[in-house]
């Protein structure tokens, strides 16, 4: 049991200086980011964070440009650090495939305007991002 008196309860605990945290990492970030600096986990939970704001995104170019972003700031990060799991697009874009050759196929023979195709392409994406985020949240 801990001896405590009345006048310790109202103070606030301090914390060790080593247990603060940076921010969280992220992959969509514009700046150079020093993986070095975040955990394995603390990596592939800033990935899934990423994969949930590209989720929520609503225009095509900017959701195609944060998947490139991803992409490249993970091949960065394989040639800098060297984790136990290897983080890549790799099923993302192996689920994605038959997602957009289905929406071509379907769409092949019809007149059909360019936002609704797009529209379609776009709810490919967010398949194959849902897929991908699954895989991450249940590997890790």
């Amino acid at each position: 049991m801990t001896d405590l008196s009345y006048l310790e309860l109202g103070r606030k605990m301090t914390r060790p200086s080593g247990m603060v945290r940076a921010a969280k990492v992220s992959f969509l970030a514009d700046n150079k980011t020093n993986y070095n600096d975040f955990t394995d986990k603390e990596i592939v939970e800033g990935y899934c964070d990423d994969l949930l704001k590209l989720l929520g995104e609503e225009d095509l170019k900017v959701m195609i440009a944060g998947i490139f972003r991803i992409q490249g700031q993970l091949s960065e990060l394989l040639e800098e650090k060297n984790m136990d799991t290897t983080l890549a697009l790799d099923d993302f874009f192996r689920q994605l495939s038959p997602l957009l050759l289905e929406v071509l196929w379907e769409n092949a023979n019809q007149d059909v305007d360019q936002p609704k195709l797009l529209k379609k392409f776009q709810e490919a994406i967010r398949i194959s991002l849902e897929e991908e985020l699954y895989l991450w949240q249940d590997r890790h």
